[in-house]
């Protein structure tokens, strides 16, 4: 603090909104007759500006509250000089002369014969300690910067607190920006009402409603009035003001029509403050000629906008690109327009209440069609490059700048709609779809695309773009089935038009997506048809895109041998193009699954986590939902519940989010498995239970799973005859869809009934009818679980033998590749080592652990199916038929034709009637229907 305040304190730390009795000797300030809100925090830093400073300038919009802060940063700071604080008004004024006389009679020259000619009062003041607090000055900026320089040389006791919409520009000057108030209370750490801008709402609304009060609700609608609002306190005061004939809802719809809704202020206010658009008139009257044309053309903008759209939108006569950039700088100066630095780049805004102002002014002059549609020029040709960029190596800044012109984007593709310019809808929706698809926002898309879609007059080509991509946004979105109407039809299109690039992509995604609602394998021909138009158009990045649908085809059927090769081959080609895109993100997701399918636990990880940092990269969070969930299923393998659990809560919390009806019940179920392995098995139940009230018989993979999984759980749960059920229905829907993966799981689970239900034989045919599938899958890590499964049985049968040498490939395999067997079990585990350990000696049952040990898994499924006869080898009776010879009579007692037996185990009908011929000898039955009967009497 400098010599001459030495002796005053500055007080800057009473309550806030304190009304004050006194302000020192001489003052002459106006009392508040209501509370300052929300403003503490410039309050205290005003005020210490002024503690340092002589001059001092508070700038902001009108009516933003310059006036109010102004006036209680005098009050409390008017202690600190001997003479106090003086208030001059300027509204009213309106030149130097009058300026001069204005303060003059504000100090009481006027009264007293007193010199008041700007000599007079300078000299008077020259005598003085005291704040000079000149309010309303934007109007008189070079008038009242004639006077600080004036004061500041020849009165140094003397300090000056100024208001104005601009800056004066002196030098020795310290300027305080002042916006609107906070909206949002969590900034605070409270609730909604906490924040400054609903506590001023509330105050001023029962200035009106003594009774009025705020529910829970209620603030969040006042929290989005205020903000609408922009936190500008003179338009909360008028809404608030309405609170006595309208509610906070009605006048947040009436909103649109603001400038007639806010008005009727305080009768002591100001005229300026006696309705909004009176504010606004003020703040425009004092424009100059091109200023007042940039200001109004600047209201085409609903959102935030860079000088480069500024320019390619508003540079018309009466000014040129050069002029833009001196134009927004001064209507930012004047608080008009909001700039606002983030990083590298400068986005200028207006708040809203100013920018309806300046789009009433851009109708008024006749403006409005054409800087709409100058408007939608640009940001349709921003669209279209950044869809192009967003494909490319380095996405991010492209789908940051659509996220920063989203409201422009989407103001553009209103006005085509209105105006029906179809082609530039067509155009904007497309376009704007791989941005939507980014940024997990696919309803968006799908609504723009419908509107695009119904307007007249479509040239085919734009039809095709926009129905690829709404065929494609809403198979994102989990209705798989629901996307190929919009597909079918563009296929059609594109082959009525001689289009093989657009041909190639609606082949793949129709064979994409119908790989989730039919059966896996039937789709290949569609993509093979993709793959050779795309490279008939040279389109390499569709043959990419149809290599990985081929690998999901693999693993909705569960094989993982044939999803690893294509996988590979599609990441291959990926590196070889350099590609980084979200081909290379469902390649590595896919391969993730595969080496996990076949026990690679840390190869899976690898691929995972590639594919994570590339969903990172390209900010989707689709993307690294999708990846949480396999992660999740990895970290069960491991036994890490814990993490699988909160991986696939989180994944699934993101399909709950985008209704997702294929994701929601697929997390479900696995978040089911985990609780299954755990041994929460109503924690188990409940998740399943909730997913098959959400999946639809639409969406076959989801529907089979969640059955199968519920099954499991009702079979460890003791319930069997719904477990049978459950497993029946579940193996129906994956044998009619081709879901061989499901399959297995179907069957291990019969395996278990079966043991359960007393039935060892059934129970050990339908294990190695698992195995065997899971080997020709490359299911490694379900394989360790079976084979577990079928030495319980052997040992339960007596074979402890064959029963210690599965034991032993499972545990082998369990620790080479870090599987681990699910605590739920545990205990069934050990009760079957120590049946199958029972009937050995200790070195027999070392030998044969040595032996089993020494397997691979290939060799352990080997001996799983070796095993299935007696010990003696018997060459006559049931116990003489082969595992195959089995299934076919299994087949032959439902009733099927050596035919329909061959299609069902893929061999010909010719060897069905060898194996029949072959049982019948072994049994000793004459004929094939006594076989029939009789296999159905033993349980087949």
């Amino acid at each position: 603090m400098d010599d001459r305040r030495a002796g005053y304190d500055i007080k800057v730390s009473e309550p806030e909104g304190g009304v004050r009795s006194s302000h020192g000797a001489g003052s002459k300030l106006p009392l508040s007759l209501t509370e300052l809100i929300g403003r503490q925090g410039e309050l205290a830093a005003v005020a210490d500006l002024l503690s340092r400073y002589r001059l001092v300038t508070v700038i902001g919009p009108g009516g933003v509250g310059k006036t109010r802060l102004a006036l209680a940063v005098a009050s409390r700071t008017a202690d600190a000089y001997r003479d106090g604080a003086v208030l001059s008004e300027l509204a009213e004024v309106a030149d130097l002369a009058a300026l001069w006389a204005n303060v003059a009679a504000a100090l009481g020259l006027t009264s007293d014969g007193s010199d008041v000619s700007p000599r007079g009062v300078v000299a008077h003041l020259r005598t003085r300690h005291l704040l000079l607090m000149l309010d309303s000055c934007e109007h008189l900026r070079s008038e009242c910067a004639d006077l600080a320089v004036s004061v500041t040389r020849a009165c140094p006791d003397v300090s000056l607190l100024f208001t104005s919409q601009r800056a004066l520009g002196v030098v020795g000057e310290r300027v305080w920006p002042l916006m609107g108030l906070p909206v949002d209370g969590e900034d605070d750490g409270g609730p909604p009402t906490a924040s400054p801008a609903v506590r001023l709402f509330i105050e001023r609304a029962q200035a009106q409603r003594p009774d009025y009060a705020i529910t829970e609700e209620g603030s969040f609608v006042v929290t989005e009035l205020c903000r609408r609002l922009d936190g500008l306190p003179i338009a909360i005061e008028l809404a608030a003001a309405r609170v006595g004939v309208l509610s906070p809802s009605e006048i947040l719809a009436r909103l649109d029509d603001r400038f007639v809704l806010l008005s009727g202020g305080s009768a002591t206010a100001p005229d300026r403050h006696q309705s909004l658009a009176a504010t606004m008139r003020w703040s425009h009257d004092l424009l100059s000629g091109p200023e007042v044309v940039m200001f109004r053309r600047l209201g085409v903008f609903p959102g935030s906008f860079d000088l480069a759209a500024a320019e390619a939108v508003c540079a018309s006569p009466p000014f040129d690109d050069e002029s833009v950039l001196e134009l927004i700088a001064s209507l930012v100066a004047k608080s008009l327009v909001v700039a606002d630095a983030t990083g590298d780049e400068t986005r200028y805004r207006l708040l809203e209440s100013t920018r309806e102002y300046a789009a009433r002014q851009l109708v008024a002059a006749g403006e409005a069609g054409g800087m709409r549609e100058r408007h939608a020029a640009w940001f349709l040709a921003l669209a279209e490059e950044a869809a192009r960029e967003v494909r490319g190596a380095s996405p991010a800044p492209w789908l940051a700048r659509l996220a920063a012109d989203q409201d422009n984007v989407e103001a553009a593709f209103d006005w085509t709609v209105r105006a029906e310019r179809t082609d530039w809808a067509l155009a904007i929706a497309s376009a704007m779809a791989v941005f939507w698809r980014r940024s997990d926002l696919l309803t968006n898309g799908v609504e723009w695309l419908a509107k695009a879609l119904a307007l007249p007059g479509q040239p085919a080509a734009l039809r095709v773009e926009a129905l690829l991509a709404q065929g494609l946004l809403i198979g994102e979105s989990g209705d798989r089935r629901h996307a190929i109407g919009p597909l079918e039809e563009a296929l059609q299109l594109a082959e009525d038009a001689g289009d093989a690039g657009a041909e190639a992509r609606a082949l793949n995604l129709l064979g994409y997506f119908r790989t989730f609602v039919d059966v896996p394998t039937t789709v290949l021909p569609s993509l093979e048809r993709s793959t050779a138009r795309a490279q008939a158009a040279g389109d390499r990045v569709t043959v990419l895109q149809s290599l990985s649908s081929a690998g999901w085809v693999a693993v909705l059927g569960g094989d993982a041998r044939v999803a690893d090769v294509r996988f590979r081959e599609c990441l291959a080609m990926a590196e070889a193009d350099e590609r980084r895109g979200v081909e290379t993100w469902a390649a590595l997701v896919g391969l993730g699954w595969a080496t996990l399918t076949q026990g690679r636990l840390g190869d899976a990880e690898a691929n995972l986590f590639q594919a994570l940092e590339t969903a990172s990269r390209r900010h989707s969070k689709h993307a690294q939902a999708v990846v949480w969930c396999f992660l999740g299923q990895l970290a069960r393998a491991r036994g890490d519940y814990g993490r699988a659990s909160a991986l696939l809560t989180d994944s699934l919390s993101h399909a709950r989010e985008t209704s997702n009806p294929f994701a929601v019940p697929v997390r479900l179920a696995l978040l089911g498995g985990v609780a299954h392995d755990r041994g929460d098995l109503e924690g188990a139940a409940a998740a399943l239970t909730e997913a098959l009230t959400v999946v639809g018989s639409e969406v076959p993979f989801a529907h089979a799973q969640c059955l199968v999984a519920l099954g499991g759980v009702r079979l460890s749960q003791g319930q069997l005859n719904e477990a049978a059920s459950l497993l029946d229905d579940g193996q129906a829907v994956a044998e009619a869809h081709g879901l061989d993966g499901i399959m297995v799981s179907s069957l291990l689970e019969q395996a278990r009934l079966r043991r359960l239900g007393g039935d060892l034989h059934d129970a050990a045919r339908v294990a190695i009818r698992t195995i065997d599938l899971q080997v020709r899958l490359g299911d490694s890590r379900g394989l360790v679980d079976a084979l577990e499964v079928l030495a319980g049985v052997r040992a339960g049968q007596g074979r402890g033998r064959t029963a210690c040498r599965l034991f032993a490939a499972a545990q082998t395999a369990r620790s080479d590749g870090g599987l681990v067997r699910p605590p739920l079990r545990l205990a069934d585990y050990e009760v079957d080592v120590g049946l199958a350990r029972s009937g050995l000696g200790a070195g027999e049952w070392d030998a044969m652990w040595a032996g089993g040990q020494a397997l691979s898994t290939s060799g352990a499924a080997a001996l799983a199916v070796k095993s299935n006869g007696r010990r003696d080898s018997a060459t006559t009776g049931w116990d003489a038929i082969t595992p195959t010879e089995r299934e076919v009579v299994t087949l032959v007692a439902q009733g099927l034709t050596n035919r329909e037996a061959a299609t069902r185990l893929v061999i010909s009908p010719r060897t069905v009637e060898t194996h029949v011929a072959h049982v019948l000898a072994k049994v000793g039955i004459a004929s094939r229907r006594e076989l029939a009967r009789v296999a159905c009497a033993k349980g087949f």
